[in-house]
């Protein structure tokens, strides 16, 4: 699978999840010479609450910088990961959904 496949496929969920009425809002942040290295692929804000996710295909890792990036979004209070496969981000979103009254 392809990182654009794995973007299609989280995107799908996400209208999905917005399609049932969640209070969700998300964006895939775009790379430029002028953005900032390192951010995640993907912001997601559900219900006031931060998640940054950062997308790979399988088999592929975070670089150093993403991590670091990850790591300083998780210090300030944003739920985040890396993501490999759809999968996943729907057992976080669920986790999340299940572990407080957000949704």
């Amino acid at each position: 699978m392809t990182e654009a496949t794995l973007t299609k496929q989280v995107f799908a969920y996400l209208r999905s999840l917005k399609a049932a009425g969640w209070p969700i809002w998300f964006v895939k942040r775009h790379t430029s010479p002028m953005s900032r290295a390192g951010l995640p692929d993907v912001q997601i804000i559900l219900r006031g609450h931060a998640i940054e996710v950062e997308l790979k295909r399988p088999g592929k890792k975070a670089t150093k910088l993403q991590l670091h990036t990850l790591h300083k979004m998780a210090a300030a209070g944003a739920t985040t990961a890396v993501v490999t496969r759809v999968e996943k981000l729907r057992e976080l979103i669920e986790a999340f959904r299940e572990s407080s009254d957000h949704v």
